[in-house]
């Protein structure tokens, strides 16, 4: 008698509510969206779509990216100079959303540029952290030495459904991805930078140029930024050596007269921002006294001990 064994074939399950799609756009990024694509595929958690859109690329980029057969690429329609630095930007990124939100079962979406570069755990770790608090509804990781508490633009992982509250896609304005962030905060949702999950990318605040730093300028006036916490930014970029950036940034902020975002969101930030300025004044005087009142105890217990 001939026993027959048969082995059953063990399928990978996703975790519940944990599947996403990617968008990427680039624009001659010949040298790294391979290993942008790569990083992708390579994930963990894998996605249910990846979206490459070609922003008018005269390199190679288009060609290598049609090399990956879990990849689907777009075209951006319109030919135009590059939109590095300017709002148009998310109507690239925007032809890629509104591309993959349809999908069934669909829960977040990662948007990123085509020069990021993912380490294999990067949408598990992020995207189960997101499951598991539901009130996070946008999150990143961070690039090494990088200091924000703002998620990136680029390797943001958004949860569909506060998409589908607010509208589909970013806004085409100046400081759509700070408003992105802004709005949800506005409304009561939160947003996470994970700090022990390190993403690697080209452009980082170490390189912005001086006309990123005046369209920052413009995105702060159009987000509803204080001048005092605006003039404290241009401080800092200052003393950090970027001089030209900072007088980039005050003079975009003084120059927008006409771009804003909606009063209840402008109000939010701004009061936020008078709140942030108060505690850092406050954390500052007690930094400042605390040794003066250790001198001043120390002072009170030698004239203690002359009167003994």
């Amino acid at each position: 008698m001939v026993l027959s064994l048969e082995i059953p074939i063990i399928k990978e399950v996703k975790a519940k509510n944990t599947n996403y799609g990617v968008v990427i756009i680039g624009r001659n990024e010949e040298k790294e969206i391979s290993n942008c694509l790569q990083s992708i595929i390579d994930q963990t958690l894998k996605p249910d779509k990846i979206i490459f859109v070609n922003d008018g690329s005269t390199d190679k980029t288009k060609e290598i990216a049609e090399c990956y057969p879990e990849v689907k690429v777009m075209d951006f329609p319109e030919e135009h100079e590059t939109w590095l630095d300017s709002e148009n930007l998310s109507q690239v990124m925007n032809l890629g959303i509104l591309k993959v939100s349809p999908l069934k079962k669909l829960n977040f979406i990662i948007t990123m540029g085509g020069d990021t570069i993912l380490p294999k755990n990067y949408a598990e770790h992020i995207i189960k952290k997101m499951v598991k608090h539901p009130e996070i509804v946008i999150a990143s990781g961070k690039i090494n030495k990088e200091r924000t508490h703002i998620p990136r633009g680029s390797a943001r992982v958004t949860n569909l459904n506060y998409w589908k509250k607010i509208g589909i896609g970013y806004k085409v304005m100046m400081g759509f991805e700070g408003y992105h962030v802004f709005k949800a905060a506005s409304m009561g949702l939160s947003h996470k930078v994970f700090d022990d999950i390190v993403i690697k990318s080209d452009y980082t605040g170490s390189n912005y140029t001086n006309k990123h730093w005046f369209n920052e300028g413009m995105s702060a006036k159009a987000l509803g930024y204080t001048r005092t916490y605006l003039l404290g930014r241009a401080f800092l970029l200052f003393f950090r050596g970027k001089r030209r950036g900072s007088f980039s940034l005050i003079n975009g902020y003084i120059k927008n007269k006409t771009i804003f975002y909606e009063q209840e969101v402008r109000d939010y930030v701004a009061k936020n921002q008078k709140l942030l300025i108060k505690r850092r004044f406050k954390d500052l005087f007690v930094k400042l006294c605390s040794p003066i009142m250790f001198v001043a105890f120390i002072i009170s217990l030698s004239k203690y001990d002359n009167e003994d």
